[in-house]
């Protein structure tokens, strides 16, 4: 790691330090139980970062809107995801939120918060990795559109 990196992930991480209180309340705060999820730090966020970018295909997502009324299970891209993931696990983080790491889960536990943590982050995106990298999402919540815009990413 070149000294610009070590300096860059110093900063991040005093910054998390000072925000972390901040992000587990917004994680309360939608109803995302922390009990249930185990922390990982910004190092490990970093890592499962460059394992994704090797193993999901980033050229050919697939899009959704839904209206802000709407719930998850109206969301066909997050439905069948829900209904077909077992007992797998899945990473989850916010945008505002990532230096301070991110939370793994079982998937069914984690899918039913994406919007809302969309909605309630201060960038107003949110993100689930699978675990074994099958595929990754990205919620984007548009309020002046008053929709949320979900992409899903396959593996290669």
């Amino acid at each position: 790691m070149n000294k610009n990196n070590e300096l860059s992930l110093k900063l991040r991480k005093f910054h998390a330090a000072k925000k972390k209180k901040t992000c587990d309340e917004l994680y309360r705060r939608i109803g995302f139980n922390l009990k249930d999820a185990t922390h990982y730090n910004l190092e490990e966020l970093i890592q499962v970062g460059n394992n994704l970018q090797t193993r999901i295909d980033f050229e050919n997502p697939k899009f959704e809107e839904i209206d802000d009324t709407q719930s998850f299970l109206d969301s066909d891209l997050l439905h069948e995801l829900f209904m077909n993931c077992s007992e797998s696990c899945c990473f989850v983080y916010s945008q505002n939120c990532r230096d301070c790491g991110m939370y793994r889960i079982e998937t069914k536990a984690g899918i039913p918060y994406l919007l809302n943590l969309a909605k309630s982050d201060y960038q107003e995106t949110c993100y689930l990795i699978d675990e074994e990298f099958k595929y990754y999402i990205i919620v984007n919540y548009l309020k002046n559109e008053c929709v949320y815009d979900i992409q899903l990413r396959l593996a290669r």
